[in-house]
């Protein structure tokens, strides 16, 4: 199973804690290594789903880390 088919299933079934932890290893993912554009869409597409569920605090510092990365998914 792909890295990002297990995000995806954390997406689906995992509880609040662990696909925020998800969130933030995929940000951390995300932020640190190279990526296709396609994979970066593959990122935004998660993320964008694992955002949804946190708090106003958490998407700021969200948008605060995916502000200094060159590769961020353009809808996030």
């Amino acid at each position: 199973m792909s890295f990002i088919e297990e995000l995806d299933i954390t997406v689906s079934q995992g509880s609040a804690e662990s696909r925020e932890r998800a969130l933030w290893y995929a940000t951390d993912l995300l932020i640190t290594g190279r990526y296709t554009d396609n994979e970066i869409w593959m990122f935004g597409e998660i993320i964008g789903r694992l955002e949804q569920d946190i708090e106003a605090a958490a998407r700021a510092q969200l948008a605060r880390r995916l502000a200094r990365t060159d590769n961020a998914p353009i809808k996030i």
